[in-house]
């Protein structure tokens, strides 16, 4: 399932072939300072909201099947034939975008175009129903009606009656038709002759078989009754789908409907337990069943997630879905889509464990998800889903340890990842998603052995990176995708360059890239990740103005920087990764004003971003990065007071040191203490004694 299909992911090469891109979405320009999470797990957003079917568009990739590319399909059929989208979710909100998907019926073709009424029509509306049911069930019948159109035949997308058939069939063969005619008039005749003999044959049959009625309908309604029970026990478990997975999906994205995703999900429970008590040896009910308590799990807490608070509850669950998910393992040892799933479950339980600083039990239970996908590997070394799951869960280990301030933990986790792509690539040496794959993989490395000061190591891997990277963009040039990849490479040379205090070279990468994600987001207003990009650049762009003590270049881009990261927020005032990426904008904001001596300004921009940056730790205590920052505004708030008359530096120097001492994160004890904090607080000690 590919899951992201639009005109840019479908390349067509100089011989005329097509090809699809589908290994992943590439994280944004620095995995620490994302403000969403792009990746392949179940319930984030993943793809382009133009182009996603009604059920992707709840976020929930479970219920995700061929069927959602076909939506997508249908989708660039329409826009080839209307040249426009079916539904319109430009400049909309996720929330109304969400519900536009849901709702919105586009207009027919053949309102737009008289020469697209009958089949075409038909044919596109079939691929775009809303309901998944009623659309087609593979490409390659969706292709095949389109060459029944061609060939002028009866297509299959619309129940065919038999005058449709005999029309589409007389359009071909119009005097064989006017042959079969005459015939068909003989055989009715004959018919009719025949009939009148079988009735008075039945007549005489028909007392003999009264005396079965009775025994007949006894065994009848005993069928009817177990149709019944088992039509009742296929409604509710229907039901508890459509609340967990179709209700909840719509009002997770509307603000203040906590209380009635609560009620909605003790409503869910209640059916999920009665069906449980039914559920013996069904492996498909098992399976539903796993998936739907999964999924009670990450309503009640899912720590990265809008959710309701009830972490104890949430965990719960989650483990009642794994062990149901291991016995649908037990019953089928041999297939390999239950123990993707069973790793799933693993990895999701043990993201809770990270959450509430049960590290060791978090890593066991991502170290069993890690041996769950590497059994598949071993049975079919080429499981592309498989690769990738695994490749998700190194890079989420990845992403934990690098934010939690402990490099050498996720330099191991990305020579992994790195390790696996490079298998993949040398069995299949052309599959474009492996080689892509590889690519994010080096170019995370580099980032990691930047943190640690390695550079030459850090050049190294971006260098191959940046080769790959290049490679692809020559082979399919104009590629948006690949554009952005590119543009990626230049934002981590710009931070190197800012770590080996190479500011100007930095700015002139960051640059680059800026006009590259810049140039996207406006050839694809609706794709928020290219705007993500751009806050990106803009603070790296505002640190590196400051170090260059261009403050007025510095302000304007941290001010172009809050206003699209506050606007990411209100979209989702849960999200921890907008939090922080808030928190940080703020902090530049304002240091910026306090060397520009605008004061009361820069002290109203710390208090914000301590706010936000509160906010964050309150949720998740140990987040490095959250904490980085709250030290670091605390510092400048101290400089600030110190610049101005009446205020006293010394107390937020001394909470800043505070909140360094709390904190086992060697990215806040090595790399965020500032170098001055010991000599001001020994000042404000002397102070303090008098003379």
């Amino acid at each position: 399932i590919h899951r992201d299909l639009k005109p840019a992911n479908i390349l067509v090469d100089a011989e005329g072939r097509p090809k699809v891109l589908d290994f992943g979405i590439a994280r944004a320009t620095d995995s620490a300072h994302q403000v969403t999470t792009i990746g392949t797990d179940v319930g984030r957003l993943i793809g382009t909201l133009a182009y996603m079917s009604p059920e992707q568009a709840e976020g929930d990739s479970r219920r995700l099947d061929i069927r959602s590319d076909i939506y997508a399909l249908g989708v660039m059929a329409y826009e080839l034939l209307a040249d426009r989208l079916p539904v319109e979710v430009h400049d909309r909100s996720i929330a109304e975008a969400v519900r536009m998907i849901h709702e919105h019926q586009p207009a027919s073709l053949g309102t737009i175009n008289r020469a697209w009424r009958g089949d075409v029509e038909t044919i596109i509306g079939t691929a775009l129903a809303k309901d998944r049911a009623q659309r087609y069930d593979s490409a390659a019948a969706f292709a095949s009606d389109i060459r029944r159109f061609l060939k002028n035949e009866p297509i299959i997308a619309r129940p065919p009656s038999t005058w449709y058939q005999i029309r589409k069939f007389a359009q071909r063969r119009k005097p064989l038709v006017a042959a079969g005619a005459f015939s068909l008039l003989i055989i009715i005749t004959a018919a009719v002759v025949s009939s009148i003999a079988w009735i008075n044959t039945a007549e005489a049959l028909r007392e003999k078989n009264d005396a079965l009625d009775a025994e007949k309908a006894a065994l009848a309604s005993e069928k009817t009754q177990r149709e019944r029970a088992e039509q009742r026990f296929g409604e509710v478990r229907q039901l508890a789908n459509q609340f967990l997975f179709e209700i909840d999906g719509g009002l997770a994205a509307i603000p203040g409907a906590i209380n009635v995703r609560r009620q909605l999900v003790t409503t869910g429970l209640r059916y999920l337990d009665s069906l449980a008590s039914e559920a013996g040896d069904d492996v498909g009910l098992l399976d539903e069943l796993a998936a739907a308590y999964l999924k009670v799990g990450e309503i009640q807490g899912h720590p990265r997630r809008p959710n309701l608070g009830d972490i104890e509850a949430a965990r719960e669950n989650y483990e009642r879905s794994l062990a149901l998910f291991q016995k649908v393992v037990e019953l089928r040892p041999g297939e390999a889509l239950p123990l993707k799933k069973l790793a799933y479950a693993h990895r999701t339980l043990g993201d809770m464990d990270f959450y509430q600083a049960r590290t060791d039990e978090g890593m066991a239970q991502q170290q069993t998800s890690i041996e769950l996908l590497e059994r598949v590997l071993e049975r079919d070394p080429d499981d592309s889903d498989a690769i990738r799951d695994l490749s998700v869960t190194l890079s989420m280990l990845f992403d934990l340890f690098r934010q939690r301030g402990q490099p050498e933990e996720a330099l191991a986790y990305v020579r992994q990842a790195i390790a696996l792509m490079r298998d993949a690539v040398s069995r299949q040496p052309d599959d474009f998603s492996y080689q892509s794959g590889l690519a994010t993989s080096l170019g995370d490395l580099s980032l990691v052995l930047g943190d640690l000061r390695k550079y030459d190591e850090a050049h190294e891997a971006l260098d191959e990176c940046r080769t790959i990277r290049e490679s692809l963009l020559a082979a399919y040039p104009g590629n948006l995708r690949l554009l952005r990849d590119l543009a990626i490479v230049h934002s981590r040379l710009g931070r190197l360059a800012g770590g080996q205090e190479e500011h100007a070279a930095a700015v002139g990468h960051y640059e680059a890239a800026l006009e590259v994600f810049e140039s996207l987001a406006e050839r694809d207003p609706g794709n928020v990740r290219p705007q993500l990009d751009v806050s990106i650049m803009l603070e790296r762009l505002g640190d590196n103005m400051i170090t260059l003590g261009r403050y007025d270049e510095a302000l304007a881009y941290w001010q172009r920087c809050v206003s699209m990261r506050d606007r990411f927020l209100e979209n989702d005032p849960a999200n921890v990764t907008s939090l922080v990426s808030v928190a940080r904008t703020y902090e530049g904001l304002g240091e910026t004003l306090t060397l520009l001596e605008r004061y009361d300004d820069a002290a109203e921009r710390f208090d914000i971003a301590l706010v936000r940056a509160g906010e964050v730790l309150q949720i998740e205590p140990t987040h490095a990065l959250a904490r980085t920052i709250a030290v670091m505004t605390l510092f400048k708030r101290g400089e600030l007071a110190g610049r101005r008359e009446g205020d006293d530096p010394c107390p937020w120097y001394a909470r800043s040191a505070a909140m360094i001492d709390e904190s086992d994160a060697l990215s806040v004890r090595l790399f965020a203490t500032p170098v001055e904090l010991e000599e001001r607080l020994a000042a404000c000690e002397a102070v303090s004694a008098g003379p």
